[in-house]
């Protein structure tokens, strides 16, 4: 096994937080628009 993926198995918690976030940001940049101007 690929030490990276050994370490995603040992820090799987916060590559999930981070996958997470990252998600977010995406989603709020994406939407944006829509979501700070409203009429």
């Amino acid at each position: 096994m690929p030490a990276w993926m050994e370490w995603l198995m040992h820090h799987w918690v916060s590559s999930l937080l981070v996958l997470g976030v990252v998600l977010a940001i995406v989603y709020v940049f994406s939407n944006r628009s829509s979501l700070f101007y409203k009429e």
